[in-house]
């Protein structure tokens, strides 16, 4: 297939999956000019009234609306989505100027990515003339002061979306943030860049996260022209690509550290620029073909996305990247046939580990550091195994959880994981926590995020039951021998589900792993005994 065919046909697809998002995403936003609420993108607060707060960072939304006046279905009106967007921005300096600003989740909430995100689109706004800056300076200022004072190192994606909004504010307005301030917080924010190429998402990679960074590195270099930016995204790139290239166009999905099934195409595409070097070109094109050529299909991640995220970043990296293959012209014909991922690689840093088998029909993915999850990639169908619930009592103790805990060794062909199962309950919604939560917010402001993260997202291990795991990988069929130490003689041991028990906001979207996680023969042997348990599963492999 020649590059510039590729090119149209990723285009068309995502042009289809933007015009089915954009009505979705205009109900999201209060569009009667006489009423307080105009610009909201907050549906559930200024229509259902079911909130008592408008979530600024769907505020993004805005932008969205600017990037979408190309496409066919809204070509007639620009004006309109202009005004809609100098809406959304003023409804956002509102907002932004409040005591405890910048809610997402609660009220009073100070939250880091409705500070950077919100901010990075609006001030992009300002500099696209769409909104005069007069309109925003209130906002921008307070922005930028708790931008400049706050760091965000456990999800690397929010820091870099930081780092643009600081960018574009430097470019905007330089009275505000200086270039000095500038390049020491890109010297400090790339740390946070593993060697591997992925960027720390609460402990470990995220491929969904990674391209949302990747889009707000290009956004940063676009107002500063900073080059560390664009090589720092090249290895963001480079890691994308190692780790789909075997997959058959799917994502990870439930490999991922945050659980995300989704990938975001601008930043991807804005690397086909024929200023870029050839094999970042390369790079590009493959990701786009092999992860967007069918994204209008119904089995796409797009599909499931829900209308929160349609209105935060995906929706607006999906119509930008429009924008960018829209003006791509590939002169040079770009191979991408004979290029082929190796048939064993290990990636230590992350814990990842691909192997090769039955002839390399199947391309098997394990993630070592999520307690030995591994799925099965081939051109017809994939499986997975997802480890194992331990029930004892009102407790669960799950093997799906990512940890620098585990102990890894591996080879070609062997993968072997050690550890402690991770305790979990789950924790109900109610009026009361609600009336709680608010409270201390008032109170205490930003520093309620960090109790609330190591409730919902973080845990500490506890030595209660240990757990083996043993996967060898044969020619025709994968091994699994799981041991499980010293636990209650109660126990109901239960295959995981897809779905993790860490708390993620964007993930745990509907995928057809959770009806069915693949079509494959098994068989189960399992030797229980007082104080362990031992399971072994044979999977045998055809297709």
């Amino acid at each position: 297939m020649q590059s510039n065919e590729i090119v149209q046909g990723v285009l068309n697809a995502l042009t289809v999956v933007s015009e089915r998002a954009m009505p979705r995403i205009l109900s999201q936003i209060c569009r009667d000019e006489g009423s307080p609420f105009f610009g909201c993108a907050d549906r559930n607060w200024w229509h259902y009234k079911m909130r008592d707060f408008p979530s600024i960072i769907l505020q993004q939304s805005g932008a969205t609306l600017h990037a979408a006046r190309g496409l066919k279905s809204f070509s007639d009106c620009p004006n309109e989505l202009k005004k809609l967007t100098t809406a959304s921005c003023k409804f956002w300096n509102e907002r932004a100027i409040r005591f405890r600003s910048f809610e997402e989740y609660y009220p009073w909430e100070e939250g880091y990515p409705p500070l950077a995100f919100s901010t990075l689109s609006t001030v992009r706004m300002v500099a696209e003339d769409v909104i005069a800056i007069d309109h925003v300076i209130p906002g921008l200022k307070v922005a930028s002061r708790q931008l400049l004072n706050r760091f965000e190192s456990q999800a690397a994606n929010q820091q870099v979306a930081g780092l643009a909004a600081l960018s574009w504010i430097h470019k905007t307005s330089p009275s505000l943030v200086s270039l000095a301030e500038i390049n020491t917080l890109i010297e400090k924010t790339l740390q946070l860049q593993d060697e591997e190429g992925w960027f720390n998402e609460y402990g470990g990679p995220d491929l969904g996260y990674l391209s949302v960074t990747i889009d707000c590195l290009w956004d940063s270099f676009d107002a500063i022209g900073d080059i560390r930016l664009i090589e720092s995204a090249k290895k963001a790139l480079s890691f994308l690509d190692e780790m789909t290239c075997n997959t058959y166009g799917d994502s990870i999905g439930m490999h991922n550290a945050r659980n995300t099934d989704y990938i975001v195409p601008y930043g991807i595409a804005r690397f086909l620029d024929v200023s870029i070097d050839a094999d970042s070109q390369k790079k590009s094109l493959r990701l786009l073909k092999n992860i967007f050529s069918k994204s209008d299909c119904n089995k796409h991640f797009f599909s499931s996305v829900d209308d929160r995220y349609w209105c935060h970043y995906i929706g607006l990296s999906v119509v930008r990247a429009v924008q960018v293959l829209s003006t791509i012209n590939l002169k040079t014909f770009i191979k991408l046939e004979s290029d082929k991922c190796g048939v064993y690689s290990n990636f230590p840093s992350s814990g990842y580990v691909w192997n090769d088998l039955s002839q390399s029909q199947f391309k098997v993915l394990t993630s070592m550091k999520k307690g030995g999850n591994f799925t099965a990639f081939s051109n017809l169908s994939n499986f997975s195994d997802y480890g194992w619930i331990v029930q004892s009592k009102a407790k669960n103790y799950v093997s799906h959880w990512w940890s620098d805990d585990w102990e890894l060794k591996s080879k070609e062909g062997c993968c072997i994981i050690t550890g402690y199962l991770f305790s979990h309950s789950e924790i109900q919604s109610n009026p009361l926590n609600h009336f709680l939560l608010r409270a201390s917010s008032f109170i205490m402001g930003r520093r309620v995020i960090g109790l609330l993260k190591q409730k919902f997202i973080f845990k500490k291990k506890k030595n209660i039951i240990s757990f083996n795991r043993r996967i060898d990988i044969n020619q025709n069929s994968i091994v699994v021998v799981d041991r499980f130490d010293n636990h209650p003689v109660d126990c109901i041991f239960t295959r995981a589900p897809r779905s993790s028990k860490r708390h993620v906001a964007s993930a745990d979207s509907f995928h057809f792993e959770d009806l069915s996680l693949g079509n494959y023969q098994v068989n189960e042997k399992r030797v229980v005994s007082n104080n362990y348990t031992t399971i072994t599963t044979t999977y045998l492999l055809s297709n």
